[in-house]
């Protein structure tokens, strides 16, 4: 399962220390969204993981939003298939 977390662009190192410790693996994406019609810098964090994991992901995304004192952040899930070669 690919899952996606959409946030502010806010504690980056915190989030990656966090996300670390919850995941061997994961991508932060730097980008440029809006949110009710105003711009701001976003972060995506792709985590590749079994289905099993959406807890440990729903908790991340809770510990985020508690953090950057937002009132949301986006969670996308995507089935996916894959190799490491």
């Amino acid at each position: 399962m690919k899952f996606e977390l959409f946030t502010e662009n806010l504690n980056k190192a915190t989030l990656i220390a966090l996300t670390s410790q919850l995941f061997e693996n994961a991508t932060f994406i730097d980008t440029l969204g809006v949110y009710k019609g105003v711009p701001e810098d976003g972060l995506i964090i792709t985590i590749i993981a079994p289905e099993s994991d959406r807890s440990a992901i729903q908790s991340l995304a809770r510990d985020i939003k508690e953090m950057n004192k937002q009132e949301s952040v986006l969670v996308v899930e995507t089935p996916v298939s894959y190799n490491l070669i």
